[in-house]
């Protein structure tokens, strides 16, 4: 055991950390097994003492882990024990990436870096391997397994409206360019999202830091370029807007102060055109925001508008309130919430969606848990705002707002891709603030 501890050296956690992100957006498999590996090293390196001194100086972790602890509870009283049992496990990573990266020294400044390095890395093979699979599929006239549309009555009416629009965009974009990958665009979208407003930090930051990729600028912003576009093709709605209003305000934040309020309205209003250009000439993302358009200012039966996913969250989320608001104490417990809304959707006649959760968390969680539980994410997310407030760092600000709006739509923390990230990035970029904060050092943001 001795031998053991003197071979685990922080080198360990942070290649182990590296991989881990690396592999998010690749491999479900393979990241469940790195994060036992993780959790393996954690466990033989021994030092409690130290660590549970650690552990209490990092008060955030605490409350994370007291969020994880409210799921335990749940099972208290929950009736589908299995259901419950499963969730909780799904969860997992909020346990533990608090608990191993709070609790154990290791240079998390260093560690933040590579991660980061290798997150980006792992996300663009990603990429790539999902536009060479769609264009695979596109130049051997291989079927679509779904309509990137919303179904197949909803891509009849698009190809009525749009007649001369190329079929290579049902390859290219939405479900159907992530289909390798077996991951939701959503979530690969909020990947790409974080990476890119990450390198947009890190260039406007040119003076301060050093980039740390072996390569050029001119080869980060093509990096960058490339990530742009690849999430205008995976046309995630939210993540979508989240986006662009937070590269509107980056540079409101950084030059408000150097230059005209009159030329940074100029060239916000400028960014918005073009990025909004970009958009509409996205089939798919013209005819999303379009159905979301028609379905709350026209007088259409909501059913029969084609391709929207904004109806249907209309039902999730009512079922959720709904239960919400029957047990509001401690909610129904933490494997009864998706029984909870089947019987809601089943009573109101929407048997379309049976099996799906409530497709925000804030609800999600209070169906689960109760107000308790509530309260308990919110205070995840404004403890994290603020301490990004506080240690003037501009990436935990973004990342916590992207987390947080995306939140609203989706149930985040109900899919190992969701939790994972959300666990990984936000003890990350939490300890290595602390770090700044500890040394003196803190500056406008941090670096690379």
């Amino acid at each position: 055991m001795r031998y053991l501890k003197n071979v685990i050296s922080a080198d360990s956690y942070t290649w182990l950390l590296c991989l881990i992100a690396a592999t998010l957006a690749l491999s479900l498999a393979l990241n469940n097994i790195l994060i036992i590996l993780l959790v393996i090293i954690w466990l033989l390196e021994g030092n409690w003492s130290a660590k549970w001194n650690n552990l209490k100086q990092n008060k955030w972790a605490l409350i994370v882990i007291a969020f994880y602890a409210l799921h335990i509870l749940g099972l208290s009283y929950t009736t589908d024990l299995k259901a419950g049992l499963f969730d909780v496990e799904k969860k997992l990573p909020l346990l533990l990436f608090p608990l191993v990266l709070g609790s154990t020294i290791f240079s998390k400044e260093i560690a933040y870096k590579k991660v980061a390095q290798y997150f980006t890395a792992g996300c663009f093979l990603a990429a790539i391997y999902c536009l060479a699979h769609a264009l695979f599929r596109f130049w051997n006239n291989i079927p679509t397994q779904q309509s990137v549309y919303g179904g197949f009555e909803a891509t009849q009416a698009f190809r009525k409206q749009n007649g001369g629009t190329s079929h290579i965009w049902d390859y290219i974009t939405y479900t159907e360019l992530t289909l390798p990958l077996k991951i939701h665009p959503t979530y690969f979208a909020m990947y790409v999202a974080f990476i890119s407003l990450y390198l947009i930090l890190g260039l406007i930051q040119k003076k301060r830091v050093q980039l740390s990729f072996a390569a050029s600028k001119t080869c980060v912003l093509l990096l960058l370029a490339f990530f742009v576009v690849f999430l205008f093709l995976l046309s995630s709605r939210i993540i979508l807007i989240v986006f662009i209003i937070s590269t509107i305000t980056i540079p409101i934040v950084f030059f408000h102060r150097k230059a005209s309020k009159l030329k940074l309205a100029t060239a916000a209003f400028l960014f918005l055109l073009t990025l909004g250009f970009i958009a509409s000439t996205v089939p798919v993302i013209r005819h999303r925001f379009t159905s979301d358009i028609i379905l709350f200012t026209a007088n259409n039966e909501h059913n029969k508008l084609p391709g929207t996913g904004m109806f249907a969250r209309l039902q999730y989320w009512s079922a959720a309130t709904y239960t919400l608001a029957k047990n509001p104490v401690a909610g129904v417990g933490t494997g009864d919430a998706q029984s909870a809304l089947d019987s809601y959707y089943i009573k109101h006649n929407y048997t379309s969606a049976i099996g799906y959760n409530a497709h925000n968390q804030y609800l999600q969680t209070g169906a689960m848990l109760g107000v308790p539980g509530i309260l308990n994410l919110f205070l995840i997310f404004v403890i994290m705002f603020w301490y990004g407030v506080r240690g003037k760092n501009m990436v935990l600000i973004y990342f916590i707002v992207l987390v947080g709006t995306v939140s609203f739509t989706e149930a985040i923390l109900q899919i190992n891709k969701g939790v994972v990230f959300l666990s990984l990035f936000s003890s990350l970029l939490l300890l290595t603030n602390s770090f700044r904060k500890k040394s003196g050092t803190v500056t406008e943001s941090i670096s690379y």
